[in-house]
């Protein structure tokens, strides 16, 4: 890399020249701790992170690589519960939703029946001949709905 050759035109670029400046001189084999400006940039970041793996052993490397995968196995584990919860949520609401739905279903089928099975009484009793006015009083229909018939 040639910074001589890199010419920043604004503040913004010559601060990006002077922290590049900084990671390729600063850093290290010797280096224990990377200064906190240079972690600022996620582009620095990013080649610490490589330089730090590239410096490891087979050793240090094999394990490194296995933590990570850990990481993101526990990271997918914990995915699936989440979504496991949400599908068991899912179907419990579903349960509970058809569960009410059917009990609604049967009051209103009752419901109906009841009322279907006044009006066959109340029917059979006007071809009897039997007064409106008892008709009403044991089926509690109104008078109205009884001449209807």
């Amino acid at each position: 890399m040639e910074l001589p050759k890199f010419k920043p035109r604004n503040v913004l670029e010559k601060k990006m020249a002077v922290l590049w400046l900084r990671f390729l001189t600063e850093i290290n084999e010797n280096t224990d701790e990377v200064p906190p400006e240079l972690l600022e940039n996620e582009q620095i970041r990013k080649a610490l992170s490589i330089v730090e793996k590239f410096s490891m052993t087979e050793t240090q490397l094999y394990y490194y690589e296995r933590f990570w995968d850990q990481v993101n196995r526990e990271h997918v584990l914990a995915e699936a519960n989440y979504n496991d919860g949400l599908t068991k949520g899912r179907a419990e609401g579903k349960a509970e939703g058809i569960a009410e739905g059917e009990a609604k279903g049967r009051a209103e089928g009752i419901a109906e029946g009841a009322t279907k099975e006044k009006l066959e009484n109340a029917r059979k009793m006007k071809d009897l001949n039997i007064n409106t006015q008892t008709i009403s009083q044991v089926t509690g229909l109104s008078i109205e709905e009884i001449e209807k018939l």
